[in-house]
């Protein structure tokens, strides 16, 4: 099985609620550049890559004929990268030491959540660190998060993506995207929000919604009477059931990221789907 390690949407929600409770603790994001390239490939004879090398080349005279290459790092594109990347980022997390406060700290990983790693001294918490794949959440106070930056940044190349901090009357719109969900914090009332504005209005554009009213709640009330099960079973049009099951999905990703008050009218939709794709498309739009 080839797998990468991916921070879960409730170890995200669960860190922003407790960040929330400290004034201080802000979020800051950043991504490794070619993170793939610092992976080294495996040195077992089973896993060994050859590859062609371009062309050109040859033509050019910069090798010989029938040249191969074997592979030192991992490139795009190979099956096995993502592993090999997730491998060589958590030995180099596990090795860093982060000077914060006159202390040497180093990164414990979190014993609910393998992705979720957090900066501990004496079984103090200093803040938090989420990975998915080459992109990097970091919460805590600035001098934290500073500090690990600056760690993680004389190991790879790296690229900041956004800081939000609280009570932040000076940007009072600042945001940053990470796991494409935008999270941001109220200047006034401080905490974090959690939001899928374009996603939703991808959604919207792609059913044909965008100028659709907004509601207050997820549903409003209708008559249409739903199939009972002494009905006689009708074979739905396969297209049918192919529009309201992706219909469904795109509710299902947003129910179980940002709108969890959404998830009772989901799972009605998507009960239905197979069934009555019909009516599922009614009731989803």
């Amino acid at each position: 099985m080839f797998y990468t390690a991916n921070t879960d949407i409730s170890s995200i929600r669960v860190v922003l609620a407790e960040a929330a409770q400290h004034p201080e603790y802000g979020v800051s994001s950043m991504d490794v550049a070619t993170a793939f390239l610092n992976a080294p490939m495996p040195t077992e004879e089973s896993e060994t890559v050859y590859v062609k090398p371009p062309a050109r080349l040859e033509q050019f005279r910069l090798i010989k004929p029938g040249t191969d290459w074997k592979l030192t790092k991992a490139v795009y594109g190979l099956r096995i990268s993502p592993r090999l990347w997730g491998i060589e980022r958590d030995k180099q997390l596990r090795q860093m030491r982060f000077c914060i406060i006159r202390s040497v700290l180093r990164a414990m990983q979190s014993s609910i959540d393998d992705k979720e790693s957090n900066f501990d001294h004496e079984r103090k918490t200093y803040g938090y660190l989420l990975t998915y794949v080459d992109d990097f959440l970091l919460v805590g106070p600035s001098h934290v998060r500073n500090a690990i930056e600056e760690e993680i940044s004389a190991v790879w190349k790296i690229r900041k993506e956004g800081e939000v901090l609280q009570f932040d009357k000076k940007r009072p719109e600042a945001s940053l995207t990470f796991l494409s969900t935008v999270i941001r914090s109220h200047p006034k009332y401080g905490g974090f929000t959690m939001s899928q504005e374009a996603y939703v209005r991808d959604v919207l554009n792609t059913w044909e919604m965008s100028d659709c009213r907004p509601l207050m709640v997820p549903g409003i009330p209708t008559k249409v009477e739903l199939p009972q099960e002494t009905e006689p079973e009708v074979e739905p049009d396969p297209e049918d059931v192919h529009r309201a099951q992706r219909l469904a999905g795109s509710l299902i990703w947003l129910s179980t990221r940002t709108r969890p008050d959404i998830t009772y009218a989901q799972s009605m939709n998507s009960s239905m789907a197979a069934k009555a794709p019909n009516i599922a498309l009614i009731e989803g739009m």
